[in-house]
Parts: C-alpha cells; sequence; structure tokens
C-alpha cells in the first residue's frame, strides 16, 4: 500500500482524536449520615465499576450562641470495594455564611479540616484524602464568604484536591453568583422545579427548565463533571394545598400501600383515613410521586454537554440507598454512565 500524504494527515487527525478520549469516571453520593453498607450493596457498587464515593461527612450549621458547629456527623457502617476513593463531602447552611468575621473563617476552615480527619479516621482509617467536596447553595450576599473559606480550606491542605457543588442558577449567572476558588465544580442536575406548585411534571428532573439554563453558547470557567439523580419521593397535598415531601414513600413501595389508590398522572389518592409511618393522612388526601425515568436521565447528559469536562467527565449519581437501586437496574446504572 502506497503511503500517501492524506493517509499520513488522516491517521495523524483520528489519531488525535482517540487521544482526546478520556475513561469516563464513576462516582455516587452517600448522602444519610447514617450509613449500613451490605454486602449486597458492595456487591452492588463492584459489578457497576464505582470509583468514587463521595461520602457526606457532616453539616455546618450554627449552634443556640449563633457559632458554627458541626452537625449530623457521619456515622457509617459496613466497608465499600477495595482501592475505592472516599471523597468527604461538607454541606454548610448558607445562614452560617451570613454574618461571619474574617477571623471566625480562618477557624473555621481549621475546624473543618479537623473533623474530617477525625471522621476519616473512624472509618476508613486506610483512605488518604485525595479531594474535599464543599456544597453550598450560596447566594449574592454569602458568596464572598464562602469564597474566603475555599480559600483557607484549600490553603490548610493545597495538595488536596478542592471540588464545589454548582446549581443551574449559579451557572446561567455567574456574573451575579460568582465562580468558586476551587479546582473543579460538580454539576447538580435536579431538584429545578417548584415542587409546591402543582402543575410542574416532575420538580426532581425536568429537562425543559433544564435547557432554559444552558444552551449550546454556555460557557463555565471551571472544569465540571455531572451528578444526575436516581432517587424519588411523593408530594403530599390536601385540598390542593402541599403538605410536606414524603421520603419513605416512594416508587420502590408506593405500589404495595394499600390505603392507596392509583389515578392518572403518577397520583395516588388516599382512600380511607389512616396513620401511617407517624402521619395521618385523611380520606381525599393526594400523593403525587416524582422520578426520574432513565430516557430524561440520559437526555440530561444530552443537555449538559456544552458546559460538562469533556476530556475527563466523571457522572456521579445523587444518591444511593438500597431503595434506589431497586428501581434502577445495574444496565440501566450502565447506560447512565456511559
Amino acid at each position: 500500500m502506497k503511503i500517501t500524504p492524506i493517509v499520513i494527515l488522516l491517521f495523524f487527525l483520528f489519531s488525535c482524536q482517540y487521544k482526546q478520549i478520556k475513561t469516563k469516571k464513576r462516582g455516587i453520593y452517600l448522602w444519610k449520615v447514617q450509613q449500613e453498607i451490605s454486602s449486597i450493596d458492595t456487591t452492588f457498587f463492584v459489578n457497576n465499576k464505582i470509583e468514587n464515593f463521595y461520602i457526606r461527612f457532616f453539616d455546618v450549621g450554627l449552634d443556640k450562641y449563633q457559632e458554627p458547629f458541626p452537625k449530623a456527623p457521619l456515622n457509617f457502617k459496613g466497608g465499600l470495594p477495595f482501592k475505592s476513593k472516599i471523597i468527604p463531602v461538607i454541606y454548610i447552611e448558607n445562614k452560617v455564611l451570613k454574618n461571619i468575621k474574617k477571623n471566625e473563617v480562618v477557624l473555621l476552615s481549621k475546624n473543618i479540616w479537623n473533623k474530617v480527619e477525625s471522621i476519616n479516621q473512624d472509618f476508613f482509617k486506610n483512605n488518604k484524602i485525595q479531594e474535599i467536596q464543599i456544597d453550598c447553595d450560596w447566594t449574592e450576599s454569602t458568596k464572598n464568604n464562602l469564597f474566603l473559606l475555599l480559600q483557607y480550606i484549600k490553603k490548610e491542605k493545597p495538595e488536596t484536591q478542592l471540588s464545589a457543588t454548582i446549581r443551574l442558577y449559579q451557572i446561567k449567572y455567574q456574573n451575579k453568583a460568582g465562580v468558586p476558588p476551587v479546582d473543579k465544580g460538580v454539576l447538580m442536575y435536579y431538584n429545578m422545579g417548584n415542587f409546591k406548585n402543582e402543575k410542574e411534571k416532575n420538580s426532581i428532573l425536568n429537562n425543559q427548565i433544564g435547557q432554559q439554563y444552558i444552551s449550546n453558547n454556555t460557557k463555565y470557567p471551571l472544569p465540571l463533571d455531572l451528578a444526575l439523580p436516581i432517587y424519588s419521593w411523593t408530594l403530599w397535598s390536601r385540598n390542593n394545598e402541599f403538605k410536606e415531601i414524603l421520603y419513605k414513600i416512594n416508587a420502590s413501595n408506593i405500589n404495595e400501600i394499600t390505603f392507596l389508590s392509583k389515578e392518572k398522572n403518577n397520583r395516588y389518592k388516599i382512600n380511607k383515613d389512616t396513620v401511617f409511618q407517624e402521619k395521618y393522612f385523611r380520606y381525599g388526601d393526594v400523593l403525587k410521586l416524582e422520578n426520574p425515568i432513565l430516557e430524561e436521565i440520559l437526555k440530561a447528559k444530552e443537555v449538559c454537554k456544552p458546559i460538562i469536562n469533556k476530556n475527563n467527565l466523571e457522572i456521579i449519581i445523587f444518591s444511593y440507598s438500597p431503595n434506589n437501586s431497586i428501581y434502577i437496574n445495574e444496565k440501566d446504572f450502565s447506560s447512565i454512565y456511559n
């Protein structure tokens, strides 16, 4: 075969394209602070080749003296697959940042690291912390204090990667919201609708809303990984007024509850007065099931393509529990990650 300049050029171009394709990482959030991982869960993680576990270590709230303190620290039982990468996630309540002073920010950054290392030592002794993630739904009024806190957290351990969660409105209105001083972000592509609005189709995942925040021209100055939802909940209303989100009634068990009559559009009507899970339901109350279907989850990846990390994307599923894994099987998990 004669090697022509055109053949050489085509070979070069295809080689470059091939080199640009990076292996996608598979991550998962473990968000419950009371975690008990069974051998069944571990097998599920192995079968789905989950590499990174984003584990909520604790929240930062305010105590009765209006001082920052760690809330809901992790209690972890069981084990994760060998060589798993564990990323501590710390949720910071927005009210913590409203009136905090600079010297208090410095102290808070040190206290956060001390608590992270203490929990890591208690439950994951062999885990070397390579990354820490801060989750905070900051506002324009709190961004400066949050960004200062992030700088000091990074300064404490400069060799450790620092990531932050990013919401859709922080993408669209980044001039107002600001861009956090971190190594990378994770776009939390869920909880985007108004769950109190009866006309809302699905407040957990609604790609029509997502497309209002992301277009083909959207750019973001940080490399972004993508968090996609697999959880489900039920919205409880009475006389057309929203009452409460029910987390324990979801896609895994709602069809087994005998006092519910299934209506259309994922609605269920209470067919008799009853007490269930320490809640009093009245005849005529309505439950609306919300859970993202696979088709919409896959479409979400297409919506987010313009801004996600194209060279080394990590998809992180929010969040794993045995109940969630029941209605999304391993084949579906694989298609989400792929």
